[in-house]
């Protein structure tokens, strides 16, 4: 009877995967570094499944939209490039990492893009709301401030103590700004629909999280935040002007109290400052922007020795890691070259580079065509939320490797395949209303 209903009821499917999301926010969220990827693909399998006898037995064909293959191209050209052609040294290339765990994190990550394949098939089918996925963002959001000010505050831990908590906390606030930053707009698009006072709560909780993540110090999020509050301001100018005044408010509250308080903020800018007064002085000193300007030339000179396959990842950080010895980079063994960009040039070449490009540039081509040729406030609000995500990590990579850890690899996937499927979604209901 039970396995009956399972098979005849979507929601009860919409739950299940309901279940798997609030698992992996809630990993992001908290600052898990892993998502145990073998699990999550064998639920969404056993989901699929369930799925496809949900379509039988309700008479219609299954769909797989195309869109979900194109997963497979980053992780299979750079893995390919790395293992039959750059090889794997028989001996560790570094004492402080094995090979293992350095193919793991600069070829093996890309791989959890395919985890999330079958993801499209079972949103697609059992027509799953965007609003729901949304509002487990929110809910993250939320858990997030929670999280954050109990580590903050409770146990008043400052950037380097934060650190040594959480691990990596570059990562941690690149994928901590995505999912704020779509709760915000999501908030302006709650507002033009009439859910005027639900897309207010949303609002405040996400500007209350991005300045959080702002206090942690974390410079390369810095650079997405103000091309992302301009556009959305932008964009709903003229629907919701209520916002403008109240962003304009928090804001200069905002900046008041951390110019006031003098904390991890001006702290870093500051730094930031001094950084480039000693680069400018051609002082030999190891800093944090100088390190990245050593590291982004040392990236060209290894993509010119090698410019179709690039030197090989192992080789990289083993470059790396001598150059903090010496003391010409700040850090006790970097094994990247902190931007995506330059890393991929370095270790895999232009065959890496335009592999990573392709995993932006094809699903931006989706979001652009809906933004520019649809007039649906749905289908825009979710091509802007796709571009945002491309956009944000685009960004966040020029300043660190964001594809290091399986959390982070998998977040980008989860919401570049849930946003393309929610507008097939609307664009299928369009199409039938039409009519």
């Amino acid at each position: 009877m039970f396995s009956s209903e399972i098979f005849k009821k979507k929601d009860t499917i919409s739950i299940l995967l309901n279940i798997i999301f609030f698992v992996f926010f809630y990993r992001a969220t908290f600052a898990k570094s892993t998502i145990e990827g073998l699990s999550f693909f064998i639920a969404l399998l056993a989901l699929s499944f369930i799925t496809f006898i949900f379509c039988k037995k309700n008479g219609y064909k299954p769909h797989i939209p195309k869109y979900s293959f194109f997963v497979f191209t980053t992780p299979t050209i750079i893995i390919f490039t790395q293992y039959f052609i750059n090889k794997i040294p028989e001996k560790e290339s570094i004492s402080e990492l094995t090979n293992h765990q350095i193919f793991y994190m600069y070829n093996i990550n890309y791989i959890y893009s395919i985890v999330f394949i079958l993801l499209p098939f079972i949103l697609f089918n059992i027509k799953y709301k965007y609003s729901t996925f949304f509002n487990i963002l929110g809910f993250s959001t939320l858990s997030y401030i929670i999280f954050n000010m109990y580590l903050m505050l409770y146990l008043n831990l400052e950037r380097m103590e934060l650190i040594d908590k959480i691990n990596s906390i570059i990562n941690y606030d690149n994928i901590s700004i995505i999912i704020s930053t779509l709760t915000f707009i999501y908030s302006f698009h709650l507002y033009k629909i009439n859910k005027k006072y639900y897309g207010t709560f949303l609002f405040f909780i996400s500007m209350f999280a991005i300045f959080i993540n702002i206090s942690h110090g974390t410079r390369g999020t810095w650079i997405a935040i103000p091309f992302i509050f301009f556009y959305t301001l932008w964009t709903y100018r003229k629907e919701c002007k209520f916002y403008l005044s109240l962003f304009f408010g928090i804001s200069l509250i905002a900046i008041t109290y951390t110019y006031i308080k003098k904390g991890e903020v001006i702290d870093r800018i500051s730094q930031a400052y001094n950084d480039l007064i000693l680069i400018f002085n051609n002082s030999s000193q190891a800093t944090s922007i100088g390190s990245r300007l050593e590291m982004w030339h040392l990236a060209i000179n290894n993509f010119k020795d090698s410019p179709i396959t690039g030197i090989g990842s192992f080789n990289v950080a083993k470059e790396l890691c001598d150059l903090s010895h010496q003391g010409i980079l700040a850090g006790e063994c970097l094994t990247h070259m902190h931007n995506i960009y330059f890393q991929e040039l370095a270790s895999h070449g232009l065959i890496g580079f335009l592999a990573l490009l392709f995993s932006f540039i094809f699903p931006a081509i989706l979001f652009f065509k809906k933004i520019m040729y649809n007039n649906s406030e749905i289908q825009h609000f979710l091509s802007l939320a796709g571009l945002y995500t491309i956009f944000t990590v685009m960004i966040c990579g020029l300043t660190d490797y964001y594809f290091i850890t399986e959390i982070s690899t998998s977040l980008y996937f989860i919401l570049v395949l849930s946003l393309l499927t929610f507008i097939s979604i609307e664009n299928k209901c369009v199409k039938i209303n039409s009519r």
